[in-house]
């Protein structure tokens, strides 16, 4: 009777350490999970947990790129915690305004943003004016934008965008990050670092594509040589909506 009764407590004792065990299992999933969704798409993640193929092949996307002029004297002569402060704010406001729009915000540690649209949701050709839309908001919301360690100074946004073929690929297995791989993305980048501050630089594929989805306003920049492989093409600048006034908080048309 002794053994037994010995054995029943060494039974619930150990019983009792399981279910903790699987509690903590539990919870450990649930991060894992809310990181998945915090750093890849929705579509990703379940393509990842039914094991299916995470490359895919996009005919036609929207690739922005946006970044502060001037960040590093902004910040050359602030504190570690003002600093924190400021890449809290300032991120957490973009992720607000991005989240208003069929966009994927490609996660960088960087003063530079990557923002795309049209992959891995495919939302036909309405990548660029989702994107459009999103540059005009950020324009918009940046004036009114205030750096919390220097309230009288106003950041300056450089923004650029450009359309055409990409990959998104999943790199990666313990912290898997969703990887857009494609030449698109070079020619955006090389639109935003052309472009200038407070202004939305476009190439003109990007401008064909704003004419067929029709609703905004484009002025002509000129010819711009991008070297080589590329050679001469014309880009724009995206002035705003066709005929429409614009909310000066959201850069959205006033209704009204």
């Amino acid at each position: 009777y002794f053994f037994v009764k010995n054995a029943l407590a060494v039974i619930r004792v150990f019983a009792k350490e399981v279910v903790e065990k699987v509690k903590e299992l539990d919870e450990e999933k649930k991060k894992t999970e809310k990181a998945f969704h915090d750093f890849l798409p929705p579509s990703v993640v379940r393509d990842i947990k039914n094991k299916k193929q995470t490359a895919d092949y996009f005919e036609c996307v929207t690739i922005f790129f946006g970044d502060i002029i001037g960040f590093n004297l902004l910040t050359a002569d602030c504190s570690a915690t003002e600093l924190i402060d400021f890449m809290n704010i300032f991120y957490g406001t973009l992720d607000i305004r991005f989240n208003k729009f069929r966009v994927y915000n490609v996660h960088s540690m960087s003063d530079e943003f990557m923002v795309v649209s049209g992959m891995p949701q495919e939302i036909g050709e309405e990548h660029v004016s989702e994107i459009a839309a999103m540059a005009l908001d950020l324009l918009a919301g940046s004036v009114v934008f205030q750096i919390p360690h220097k309230p009288n100074k106003r950041i300056q946004i450089r923004m650029g965008f450009h359309s055409g073929p990409a990959t998104g690929v999943v790199a990666g297995s313990r912290i898997p990050n969703y990887c857009v791989m494609c030449d698109t993305a070079n020619v955006a980048r090389v639109m935003e670092k052309m472009g200038e501050g407070m202004r939305i630089h476009i190439s003109s594929t990007s401008k064909e594509l704003l004419d067929k989805v029709g609703g905004y306003q484009c002025d002509s920049r000129g010819i711009l040589d991008l070297g080589t492989k590329r050679g001469q093409i014309e880009t724009f600048w995206l002035v705003g909506l066709d005929n429409q006034e614009l909310n000066t908080d959201i850069g959205l048309p006033i209704k009204g």
